[in-house]
């Protein structure tokens, strides 16, 4: 099978006792009305694939898996494409037909993820992951029913007999118990006899037992009857989507098994800022317990929730005017608008200035009216690049660079550790909490939360923030496994986890991002929520932050001077004088290969362009204008200006119809320095916009001649 066919709908399952035992599959699809509604595993309907199982043999001889499982009690929980989800060290998957193995060690609570290249039948890569739990397979999925089945308490608790068909256990957790963070659990989720109540009960698969119940109630406005659950009929078998330079942007997304959409090899301007994003996974926290939902076509363990059709590449509007655009990605359960079906939406927005977010949906319906919706965001910046990152934390006053891995958490009542900040965030005045840069440049991306002031109707974020050193083990691949617990209000929300005191000053560094989002079922103030679906009457909330970019800051009352150099050789210097702003103001330098539009009539491009953006409160400034003038100085090179007279080179600004010389943006005009010397050229100006260097050709045309024709006289 050629490694961008369609996801397989089947679940593998090897207990690694050393030798692999046999599999059991699961039953044909249920049509009894259940509380969760999701399937409680991809059905399988024939034998594991024979490339399936060529991979599952290669990963169980592995010696480097044999290290993390023999003498423990592990087993294998299932075997997916890998796509375009790899790591370094795999790097052959690109153009190979990988699979992803993902065994989970009981003993050791620890998953391994395995790639496996079957083109060239070789384990390609090898990954510990300690203190994560894979998704259940098949064979647990059954067994967690058969322990529910005979529990003696549940038709008691709930008034009623309980039938095998409605019994969905799925990736689940529950403070206080096993079932927090330690071993391999689910949940499963039931209607009492007055179809009002919900029962959880938690099943510790490690130990095969119930470790606890739990009650949450239904919305008393909601009408539905129960839905019974529909098992989808396939995942969108789509390649991997390509976007080449729109807007400046070039990117690449992908549908993952069980990790959301991911977005990758973002470049804006030709300069890499994002390698991936992605939304790992969602918490749907009911106080003691919840669920811990994942997204994407499935394959490798655990019960994701599908995509509702394929990814869709949107404008990005601001009135009548196109400003950008986003790739969005729907996941819903085929019941969704009935109580405990979900549906999950995901937007990366791409903004023609530079700009990007990456933004999660939730739209419930959810078990109960007190649902925490917690997206766990996994973004690995690159500012100029993977290397060189620095992470900065506004402290109400100044920017602090952050040198080893730390935590923040929007609450005062946290754990104490050194690398950390608790408590609400200092938001500087453009609304950012947080500056990353690369420390070669300078260049950078001011992290603003949603507060509410997106337009989108959003409440906040309230934000969990992560910064951590890159490492392959922690996201390269697909996490089939949940990270953390659903329904902590502290640090552990999966993340925490590779929070090690691990170096992050001018290194590879990863955000992660948990926001944090209420369920609302107020009438007239719904939040999280789904009234209907027919007719359509949903009430998202909104969350993730944007980035916005920098190439330098300007504060009020400090003079700032900097440099870019061009790809040519040129290079440009500004000068801001102290009183230029009297706002922070974030400003983007961004080099432009060549002029936007043709050049003046008689004049010639001289191999210099580039445009300057103002930022301020998270927002772009178009043609925002300084309080006082900015000295720009272009260092030239004789190359570039071949052909131009030199005495003649203009900075000139594109106006949005024609070139107009760059001193015209101060009143009075400005003065031009040149110093044909040494190859520079000064002049002031007042206002941001697209800027190229011109100068007259130095072989103008001639004028027109015109001949005269005299008769043509011959003689005999």
């Amino acid at each position: 099978m050629n490694k961008k066919s369609a996801l397989a709908f089947f679940f593998s399952t090897a207990v690694v006792f050393v030798a692999v035992l046999a599999l059991v599959f699961w039953p044909s699809q249920n049509t009894t009305p259940v509380a969760r509604g999701k399937s409680p595993a991809a059905p399988i309907t024939q034998d594991i694939t024979p490339e399936q199982l060529l991979a599952q043999d290669l990963a169980l001889s592995d010696t480097r898996v044999h290290a993390y499982t023999l003498g423990s009690r592990s087993e294998v929980m299932g075997v997916q494409p890998v796509g375009m989800h790899f790591t370094e060290a795999a790097a052959a998957c690109a153009t190979a037909n990988c699979q992803q193995v993902n065994i989970y060690n009981y003993s050791t609570n620890t998953t391994i993820t395995v790639l496996v290249n079957v083109d060239t039948r070789q384990v390609v890569d090898v990954l510990e992951q300690p203190g994560m739990q894979v998704g259940v397979n098949s064979r647990l999925a059954q067994r967690a029913i058969e322990i529910i089945y005979a529990d003696e308490q549940i038709p008691l608790m709930l008034g009623r007999a309980i039938s095998v068909d409605e019994i969905m256990p799925m990736d689940a957790s529950m403070n206080d118990t096993t079932c927090g963070s330690t071993h391999q659990c689910v949940g499963a989720t039931f209607f009492a006899q007055n179809n009002y109540d919900i029962l959880w009960v938690m099943v510790d698969m490690t130990d095969e037992v119930i470790v606890g119940y739990h009650w949450t109630h239904r919305d008393i406005n909601s009408s539905e009857e129960v839905a019974p659950y529909i098992t989808p009929e396939n995942c969108p078998p789509t390649p991997p989507g390509q976007i080449t330079n729109r807007d400046g942007w070039t990117l690449t997304y992908e549908t993952t098994p069980s990790d959301g959409l991911r977005v990758f090899d973002v470049y804006y301007n030709g300069r890499l800022v994002l390698k991936s994003s992605k939304l790992v996974e969602w918490h749907a926290d009911y106080g003691t317990s919840g669920y811990r939902d994942s997204t994407g076509c499935g394959g490798g363990g655990g019960f994701p929730i599908y995509p509702y059709g394929n990814s869709q590449v949107f404008n990005l509007m601001d009135g009548s005017d196109v400003i950008g655009f986003e790739v969005v990605q729907d996941f819903r359960m085929s019941n969704w608008g009935a109580t405990c079906n979900y549906r999950y939406e995901q937007r990366n927005q791409f903004y023609a200035d530079g700009r990007f977010r990456v933004a999660g949906l939730a739209y419930g319906k959810g078990c109960g009216t007190n649902s925490m919706y917690r997206p766990v965001v996994r973004i690995d910046i690159a500012v100029d690049g993977d290397p060189n990152d620095q992470f900065a934390l506004w402290n109400g006053t100044d920017w602090v660079n952050r040198n080893v891995e730390f935590y923040h958490t929007p609450y005062d009542n946290q754990p104490p550790n050194p690398s950390t900040g608790n408590g609400p965030y200092n938001y500087d005045a453009n609304g950012s909490i947080g500056v990353v840069y690369d420390t070669g440049t300078g260049r950078g991306f001011h992290l603003i939360p949603d507060r509410g002031q997106f337009n989108t109707n959003s409440r906040g974020d309230e934000p969990f923030l992560y910064v951590v050193q890159h490492k392959p083990s922690e996201g390269d691949t697909d996490l089939t496994q949940p990270i953390g617990q659903c329904c902590l209000d502290d640090h552990q929300q999966g993340p925490h986890l590779y929070v090690n005191g691990e170096a992050i000053d001018n290194r590879n560094i990863v955000i992660w991002y948990v926001s944090q989002m209420m369920t609302d079922v107020t009438v007239n103030n719904y939040y999280c929520w789904t009234v209907s679906v027919n007719p359509v009457s949903t009430f998202p909330c909104w969350a993730g932050p944007m980035f916005v970019p920098y190439s330098f800051n300007a504060e009020p009352g400090e003079p700032v001077t900097h440099n870019e150099t061009h790809p040519g050789g040129s290079s440009s210097s500004l000068q801001l004088p102290a009183g230029a702003v009297n706002h922070p103001t974030a400003i983007l330098y961004t080099v432009r290969p060549t002029a936007a539009a043709a050049a003046p009539t008689n004049w010639g491009f001289a191999d210099h362009a580039f445009q300057l953006l103002a930022y301020q409160n998270g927002y772009s400034v178009p043609s925002f204008t300084f309080n006082q003038p900015v000295n720009v100085t272009i260092n030239y090179t004789e190359a570039g200006i071949a052909g131009l007279d030199e005495d003649t080179l203009t900075l000139m600004y594109w106006s949005g119809t024609a070139w107009v010389d760059a001193a015209t943006t101060c009143s009075p005009t400005s003065s031009y320095v040149r110093d044909t010397a040494n190859n520079t050229l000064t002049v002031a100006i007042c206002h941001l916009t697209e800027f190229a260097l011109f100068g007259e050709n130095v072989f103008t045309p001639p004028p027109p001649s015109y001949d005269s024709y005299l008769p043509l006289l011959t003689r005999e």
